[in-house]
């Protein structure tokens, strides 16, 4: 298993060898705005869920879902949304609740907005949205009136659909170190990298911890704002040697992150080997997985078409009008590979990675097991425009769901420094 690749995730190959503008993401949380292009559920008057339209200013989705459930009295589980968010941003997005309009009304949270749209009959789940349309600028530019201009008209054609630093965690980039051990069922070493990993901030950097003798001490060096490493160290004090009892401990959403970011690393090394492979992401070869475009006129991820001689022209026309895009594995229990080029390429890189699909059933942990699924190559950014100043750089621009700002960005930035992400 490539551990040097791993702790490369995050500076992928670029699709171009253009010069970039550098600078810096989120110089504060204002510069990165997000709002969802939600799926507004059918509303009814007897409906039992709140929907509301929900803004926030520097909240992680999980922190925030746990101090919404806390104020309302329930599980922060029983909120629905369709999407995580960036944390150092202003993002907007439907969230449903289990609780009357009145109290979800009444929640006064600092820097969080809530405009009631109505009752629904069920949850808002993961997943239920078009995209996200962004505002974001980059700070501390240079050259971008030379640069920008010649990388702009390349991109807007697409970019290589990574997944996004986020996804491994910008600051301490670990999560797919902890999904890699979850898979592995090494519960135990899942949760000191978790708890333990270093950081180039010194302020997250946590690895100080590994010379204390017991958990008691653990917990009383852990800030209070760590709150899910407390909700773990504070489990293994009650149950020593309760590793996979710790992991439970974690709201769902983030212990499945665990294993899905360990996926998009492999995601991530299968784009770079096609495009070191000099076929073009959005060209379809024989063999090639196609997914269809959604009636949302996003990618259909529950159907592949495979490409054949017989249907290799028309899939060619639909892969240029942007309605069909070429697909690439992210490994599970139940998600095959490509034939021909592809198909290399994806066994080639389970290989690498000595995983294949049955790793992804986790028996000592079931509802972390992955069925895996197909997912775009490419992506192509909507509504594309920018504005640059002497020093930075607006840019505005949609993604289909699932499609990661940062990952089009890098590709403007160019730095090999993820915290300027």
């Amino acid at each position: 298993m490539p551990n040097s690749y791993l702790s490369e995730v995050g500076n992928e190959k670029y699709s171009t060898e253009l010069s970039g503008i550098g600078g810096k993401l989120r110089d504060t949380p204002d510069d990165f705005e997000v709002r969802e292009i939600s799926i507004i559920p059918s509303l009814s008057l007897t409906g039992k869920h709140t929907v509301a339209k929900v803004t926030s200013r520097n909240w992680e989705t999980n922190t925030l879902l746990r101090i919404l459930a806390k104020y309302l009295g329930i599980y922060s589980e029983r909120i629905g949304f369709a999407g995580t968010k960036d944390k150092r941003a202003v993002t907007t997005q439907l969230l449903s609740f289990p609780v009357g309009e009145n109290q979800v009304s009444n929640l006064d949270i600092k820097d969080v907005t809530i405009d009631i749209l109505g009752k629904t009959n069920r949850k808002i789940k993961l997943g239920e949205l078009v995209g996200n349309d962004f505002t974001i600028k980059i700070t501390n530019t240079k050259n971008a009136k030379e640069h920008l201009p010649p990388l702009i008209s390349i991109l807007k054609k697409g970019f290589p659909n990574y997944f996004g630093v986020q996804r491994f965690g910008s600051i301490r980039p670990i999560t797919h170190l902890v999904g890699r051990e979850i898979v592995n069922n090494n519960f135990e070493e899942a949760v000191k990298i978790y708890l333990y990993a270093e950081s180039n901030v010194k302020e997250e950097d946590r690895s100080f911890l590994r010379s204390l003798d017991s958990w008691e001490s653990t917990l009383e060096n852990l800030p209070g704002r760590w709150l899910y490493e407390r909700d773990l160290v504070k489990h293994l004090i009650s149950k020593d040697g309760d590793f996979k009892g710790a992991i439970r401990k974690l709201p769902l959403n983030l212990s499945r992150l665990f294993v899905h970011a360990y996926q998009g690393a492999i995601f991530n090394k299968i784009i770079e080997s096609r495009l070191d492979s000099g076929i073009p992401l959005n060209a379809p070869q024989i063999g090639d997985l196609i997914l269809p475009e959604d009636s949302n006129g996003c990618p259909n991820s529950n159907r592949a078409i495979e490409v054949t001689s017989f249907n290799l022209e028309k899939i060619e026309k639909r892969c240029l009008e942007g309605r069909a895009w070429v697909s690439g594995l992210i490994p599970g229990v139940d998600c095959s590979t490509a034939g021909g080029i592809q198909g290399e390429i994806e066994n080639k890189t389970l290989s690498l990675f000595d995983v294949d699909k049955e790793n992804f059933t986790i028996p000592h942990l079931p509802v972390l097991s992955s069925f895996g699924k197909r997912r775009a190559l490419h992506e192509i950014p909507k509504n594309l425009s920018t504005e640059i100043t002497d020093d930075a750089v607006t840019v505005n621009f949609a993604l289909n769901k699932g499609s990661y700002a940062t990952s089009f960005l890098r590709e403007i930035i160019k730095s090999k420094n993820l915290s300027d992400y």
